[in-house]
């Protein structure tokens, strides 16, 4: 039997905006398959599926996708709050969670995927 495929989906703020849409239905997709891929999704944000799920039309109960609480800068309430440097501090979070990950999938760390043979 083959093992499943590791993959590290990141969304630095799961908020109730577009892209949180994208990463829903990634997350959904993934999860469907269980025997293929291993999900863990990286957020500073606390993740209530019931609120997500009703919003995007999804149907994710969180058994099926490990979730990692990223740590965010101590200094800040908002994720607006020094977003350039949040965001660099979140994507560091995910590159060392990425070393012993497979595949590393989200639009914050494109760069570093890409590093590693990624796409």
């Amino acid at each position: 039997m083959n093992k499943a495929r590791r993959i590290l989906v990141a969304h630095p703020w799961m908020g109730r905006g577009g892209s949180e849409a994208t990463a829903m239905w990634t997350l959904q997709a993934l999860a469907e398959s269980p025997d293929e891929f291993e999900v863990t999704l990286v957020t500073a944000s606390a993740v209530v599926w019931d609120e997500l799920n009703a919003r995007y039309g999804t149907s994710l109960d969180g058994s099926q996708i490990r979730v990692i609480r990223s740590g965010r800068l101590p200094f800040t309430k908002r994720p607006d709050e020094l977003a350039y440097l949040q965001r660099a501090y979140f994507e560091r979070h995910c590159y060392t969670l990425s070393r012993d990950l497979i595949y590393a999938s989200a639009p914050t760390i494109r760069s570093i995927s890409k590093s590693r043979g990624f796409s």
